[in-house]
C-alpha cells in the first residue's frame, strides 16, 4: 500500500529537487500497476485455459498522475462462454455434422476435459457452445463458465500479484530517483 510516507521519502531523497517527488511516485505507481496486470494475466492463465487477450479485454486501468497519486486497475466482465476455454473439437464437421464427435471442454488446467454429450457448436451464433433445454429445437442455452474477475479471487493469484506489484514499485522508485538526480546535473 502506497501512502504519504512514500512521497516524503521521495522528497527526502531528492533534496533540492523535492518538487519532482510526485512525478517519481506517479511513474512508479504506473509501472507497478502495469506489472500487476501482467502478473494477473500470467497467473490466471496458469490455472485456467484462457488466452491473454480474453483477460486483457476485461481490464481497465486508471493511471496515477502528479496531481492524483493513485493508480487503479479493475477487471469487469460477465461469465465467459465455453468457447474461450479448451474445446475439442474446436470446429464443426461441415461435411457430415451428424457424425461429429462429442464436444469436450476443459476450463481449469488441472481438471481434465468434460464431455458434453448434448452440446453443439453453431457457426451462426459466433461459434458458441449451446445445449438444448428440451427435446424440441428451441429453446437453447449458451453454456458458460467463470468470469475473468472471478479468477482473481484465488488467494495465490492475489498474493503473487501484490508481491510483484510492490517489487516493481520499489525498483522503479529507485530508478526514477536516480534518473532525476542524473538529469538535473
Amino acid at each position: 500500500m502506497i501512502t504519504s510516507k512514500e512521497l516524503k521519502r521521495a522528497e527526502k531523497q531528492l533534496g533540492a529537487l523535492k518538487h519532482k517527488a510526485p512525478l517519481v511516485v506517479s511513474r512508479s505507481l504506473n509501472r507497478a500497476i502495469a506489472k500487476a496486470n501482467t502478473t494477473f494475466s500470467r497467473e490466471s492463465r496458469k490455472e485456467y485455459h484462457l488466452k491473454a487477450k480474453t483477460i486483457k479485454e476485461t481490464i481497465t486501468v486508471k493511471k496515477a498522475t502528479r496531481a492524483a497519486l493513485k493508480a487503479v486497475t479493475v477487471s469487469r466482465g460477465q461469465r465467459l462462454g465455453l468457447k474461450h476455454f479448451k474445446v475439442i473439437p474446436g470446429h464443426i464437421n461441415r461435411q457430415n455434422p451428424e457424425k461429429s464427435k462429442p464436444i469436450k471442454v476443459a476450463v481449469k488446467k488441472d481438471g481434465g476435459t468434460k464431455e458434453l454429450r448434448h452440446a453443439f457448436i453453431t457457426e451462426k451464433l459466433n461459434d458458441h457452445i449451446f445445449e438444448r433445454k428440451t427435446e424440441k429445437r428451441l429453446p437453447i442455452k449458451k453454456l458458460t463458465s467463470v468470469a475473468v474477475p472471478q479468477t482473481f479471487k484465488n488467494p495465490e493469484v492475489r498474493r503473487k500479484v501484490r508481491k510483484d506489484a510492490m517489487e516493481a514499485y520499489y525498483k522503479r522508485f529507485d530508478h526514477e530517483i536516480k534518473r532525476i538526480r542524473e538529469t538535473s546535473k
